[in-house]
């Protein structure tokens, strides 16, 4: 599969994404994306950005489940899932920062712990933190 996309903010007429989509076993009937490639290399900040820069090593990894642990290009090192294959943390490349999700008993998403100075907000847009501080 592949997309392609073009212009940018200001309406220029440029390549933005030639995106080819590579699934697992190739052949058309999995629905796990591996890897993403865009052939545009020049003249765009925006659109795709390919973080994963060794070729040996596929964009996107799954768990037997078929969740994903791992996103090379957003620089997502694991995600760790309960036994409702629900996400309960998300950890960073290279760094020590990770997303905590709470779940309520009947396991609602209850919102997030971002252990950093920014915003964190409910899924249902409840202001829970401003700049490290629990509101």
């Amino acid at each position: 599969m592949w997309l392609q996309t073009t212009g940018d903010a200001n309406d220029n007429d440029i390549d933005m994404d030639n995106l080819t989509y590579t699934y697992q076993n190739g052949n058309g009937l999995s629905n796990l994306l591996v890897n993403v490639a865009d052939a545009v290399t020049t003249g765009s900040n925006e659109g795709f950005k390919d973080g994963n820069t060794d070729p040996n090593l596929d964009d996107y990894e799954y768990d037997a489940n078929g969740n994903m642990i791992k996103d090379r290009n957003k620089g997502i090192s694991n995600i760790t899932y309960n036994y409702l294959n629900l996400p309960t943390q998300i950890e960073f490349e290279g760094t020590n920062d990770k997303i905590t999700y709470l779940y309520s008993e009947s396991f609602r998403d209850r919102g997030s712990e971002i252990p950093r100075d920014t915003i964190a907000r409910e899924r249902g847009g409840k202001l829970l933190r401003s700049r490290g501080n629990l509101l």
